[in-house]
């Protein structure tokens, strides 16, 4: 490929598992040929991106993941953290202290 030629991509929506528990959620993300190094994951308006540039050729194109979630305020985005092993990626979105459940006790 020269200077002058740009990359072509095939792009694919990798198939998620979403798990909501009291301390937050996790992502499962089916990525294979994705890893650390070529995953990229930006969150800006409450909208988390996953993308992904393998360098797999897939009828001579390059295959690229490319996903995107919408995120509530109760996630504390500062805390959210990402793990890649054996083509999945693990994304882990633990909920704020505010909007974890809690119990008030009745005074007097």
């Amino acid at each position: 490929m020269n200077n002058n030629e740009t990359k072509q991509y095939v792009d694919y929506t990798p198939a998620a598992d979403i798990v909501d528990n009291e301390n937050g959620i996790k992502l499962y993300l089916d990525m294979p040929g994705a890893n650390k190094s070529n995953t990229k994951i930006d969150i800006a308006d409450h909208t988390l991106t996953v993308t992904a540039d393998t360098g797999l050729l897939y009828n001579g194109k390059s295959l690229r993941y490319q996903r995107a979630f919408s995120i509530s305020n109760e996630i504390d985005t500062g805390k959210i953290a990402a793990t890649a092993r054996d083509g999945v990626l693990m994304l882990e979105l633990p909920k704020a202290e505010s909007a974890k459940a809690f119990s008030v006790k009745v005074a007097g």
